[in-house]
């Protein structure tokens, strides 16, 4: 069994802590500080260091842009697919249970990052530090700190003014009393204004039996928690020499604070505070320290103290296992010693080195390609001066010096012979060996760092090639991007998250009224379930926002094709009808769509009345009837038919045929059957046809129907 040792005292506390302090800034701020310092000066252009001009007069001090040019074009990439969408993460629930919380998770999370706290800009920090300075660093913590505002009120009754101090959160600092002014003119106003009578006196009353009024000012406190999420400046944040990451060991936050800042916070033993041993980080390795006599021109309450946020592990209630603590550390002052469940900081590396905590970043990729392209510009630009600009020999007293240097246009410069003077050999006249190492070295950092012309769009020879070609190439050069994107999601968006999640599940007291699904709901964060039942999905993929809206519409357009087989819901629209506005660029899309799950049941229809369904029941029995007995006499009047045909000796198809033909032949003019042919009512015989192309005979018989009316008789 473990033998339980002695309790930790506070001074063996400060002592280990130090020691942690000492070492990890000796780390951050010596070796890493150097080269952030580097890459700083590299993005600022800066002719310093290994960027600097040769100490001669008149020399080029070009210095080439690559890291910022790498930088500022990798940034856009990935605020857009962390941001393109409504939520930056998305909760989704491993159990059928769990749905309902998993959402509410999601709204709610992402609410606290983008309102209550300033998200996008937190973003587009922690990024820019990863992409420049070897990691970013964002702290979440709960942040209980009072609020407090100074509020001003004048002309208060004295009921006015107990209506105020009854509120528990209004504290009065300043307090006056004075006469009504209204009050007062009245008091001393005659008793009589009538002009027949003589005026009296004014009348002289006591101050104290006015009424009174009040000018009173107050500080409201409002005791309102809410979880903060800030980016930490890298040069701020210390870290164990030996962590590869965060959780493995010792870490700190270090910023200045005034006093007056640490009594609002609610630090204690603020006036053991009388000097501060400690350093203050800088970028150049170079730590300034800071001047304990630092009082802020006199003002106590304004002066300037490093306060440094330390997490580790320790052993300090003895028991043989070490626990996370925070300890607070200003000055000589423990201003606090408390147990914690770890850390509050997520870190990311855009290119991370297995095993360790600080890996490599796009600036430092491109910083060779940097020096070398400024070196060879500067000797271009060197090299024009020299041929522009450049020195001559002359024999010694055989030309006239005067001459010489009189630059006057057309002038002439005397000489005892012609190979008195002449020009000196300096400068290359052939400058293509250097304008191809240049090209060398944009391909190679276009190799590094994966931003090349065709994502900047400013190769002049892209309208020669295909744009399937473009678009082939464009993908490969933007694989290092989502390679950096899918790594910040892994390694940093979901723990942020899980932070939001957990501060708000542990500390949120009240519940929060927010707008899910297109409806207002109070959520209540202390009854999420532990973090691990779900499943944190960061919204990567929407970079492309075309093909993404292509890919939407043709799975919408087969939904509905699956709607009329079954194999679709009009839920299933309605998701693909969501996603397919936040693709286009829309935030609401309850103003498109409507949840067929949130619309109201269609009303019942009423029962049939009985009186009305035996009217229609009579109705249609007596049509069936009339439709009986007409087929009937149809089928009657068919046989009776038959009957007469088979007395009279007649064939009824043969007569029907011959009917069909006289019809045919025209054999009826004006309703009288024509005798000269051969027909059911004729005897004659038949004339031969026509000759073809034989005129017709004129048309006596037939009356002219010019002037009359349709319709009319001869």
């Amino acid at each position: 069994m473990t033998k339980r040792s002695e309790r930790m005292t506070e001074d063996d506390l400060r002592q280990i802590v130090d020691r942690h302090i000492q070492d990890s800034q000796d780390w951050v701020d010596g070796t890493i500080g150097a080269e952030r310092k580097k890459a700083m000066q590299y993005y600022l252009a800066q002719p310093v260091g290994d960027l600097a001009p040769a100490a001669l007069p008149e020399r080029s001090r070009f210095v080439s842009t690559d890291v910022a040019d790498t930088v500022e074009w990798i940034l856009p990439s990935l605020m857009e697919i962390f941001t393109a969408g409504d939520d930056v993460v998305e909760f989704v629930a491993r159990r059928a249970d769990d749905e309902p919380a998993a959402q509410q998770m999601t709204e709610v999370a992402n609410y606290v990052f983008y309102q209550q706290n300033p998200g996008w800009q937190v973003l587009l920090t922690w990024f820019k530090d990863a992409l420049l300075q070897k990691s970013g660093i964002v702290k979440v913590w709960w942040d209980a700190t009072p609020e407090q505002k100074r509020e001003e009120y004048r002309d208060l009754t004295d009921t006015q003014l107990t209506m105020l101090l009854s509120d528990s959160t209004v504290e009065p600092i300043e307090h006056t009393t004075y006469v009504d002014p209204e009050a007062r003119r009245a008091a001393q106003q005659p008793l009589t204004q009538d002009a027949a009578m003589p005026v009296s006196e004014p009348v002289t009353v006591s101050p104290q039996a006015l009424p009174q009024l009040h000018h009173v000012v107050v500080v409201r406190t409002t005791q309102r928690g809410q979880v903060r999420i800030e980016a930490v400046p890298p040069e701020e944040f210390l870290i164990a020499r030996n962590a590869k990451q965060i959780t493995d060991g010792f870490c700190a936050h270090r910023v200045q604070r005034t006093l007056s800042e640490l009594r609002q916070q609610g630090y204690a033993h603020i006036e053991d505070i009388v000097s501060d041993n400690t350093v203050r980080p800088s970028q150049d390795g170079q730590p300034d320290a800071l001047s304990p006599d630092d009082d802020a021109n006199g003002d106590e309450a304004m002066r300037m103290v490093w306060l440094t946020e330390c997490y580790l592990r320790v052993d300090y209630d003895g028991d043989g296992i070490a626990e996370w603590r925070k300890v607070v550390r200003a000055g000589n002052a423990l201003l606090e010693n408390a147990e914690c469940d770890g850390p509050p900081f997520v870190a990311l590396c855009p290119i991370p080195l297995p095993h360790r905590f600080f890996g490599t970043c796009p600036a430092e990729q491109a910083m060779t390609a940097q020096n070398l392209k400024t070196h060879i510009v500067r000797g271009l630009i060197d090299n024009m001066r020299i041929q522009l600009n450049s020195r001559t020999w002359v024999e010694k007293g055989k030309v006239d010096l005067d001459d010489l240097l009189n630059c006057q246009l057309n002038g002439v410069v005397r000489v005892e012979h012609a190979n008195a003077i002449g020009k000196l050999q300096e400068g290359m006249s052939d400058a293509s060996s250097a304008y191809q190492l240049l090209h060398y070295a944009d391909e190679t950092k276009q190799d590094r760092t994966g931003v090349t012309k065709y994502t900047q769009g400013s190769d002049a020879d892209t309208l020669n090639k295909t744009a399937r070609g473009i678009e082939h190439i464009t993908a490969r050069s933007d694989q290092r991007i989502k390679l950096i994107a899918r790594t910040f999601a892994e390694t940093g968006m979901k723990a942020l998250f899980l932070l939001i999640q957990k501060l708000l599940s542990q500390y949120q007291d009240r519940a929060m009224v927010l707008r899910l699904r297109g409806s207002w709901v109070d959520v209540d964060p202390r009854a999420w379930k532990n973090q691990y039942d779900m499943v944190v999905n960061v919204g990567l993929g929407t970079g492309d926002k075309t093909q993404a809206v292509e890919k939407l519409t043709q799975l919408g357009l087969a939904q509905q094709q699956g709607l009329a087989i079954g194999i679709a819901t009009p839920k299933n629209l309605y998701e693909t009808g969501v996603k397919l506005t936040h693709a286009l660029g829309y935030k609401n899309a309850e103003s498109f769509w409507t949840d067929p799950s949130q619309q109201p049941p269609a009303p019942a229809e009423p029962p049939p009345d009985p009186l009305l369904l035996d009217v229609q029941l009579k109705a249609q029995t007596a049509q069936q009837k009339l439709a009986f007995e007409r087929e009937k006499f149809y089928a009657d009047l068919a046989v009776k038919r038959e009957a007469i045909y088979m007395r009279a000796g007649i064939d009824p198809y043969q007569e029907a045929a011959n009917y069909a033909t006289t019809l045919a032949s025209g054999d009826m003019i004006n309703g009288t059957y024509r005798t000269d042919r051969a027909g059911p009512s004729g005897s004659g015989n038949i004339e031969p046809p026509a000759d073809a192309g034989s005129v017709p005979g004129a048309a006596e018989s037939i009356p002219s129907a010019v002037g009359t009316q349709p319709g009319a008789g001869a």
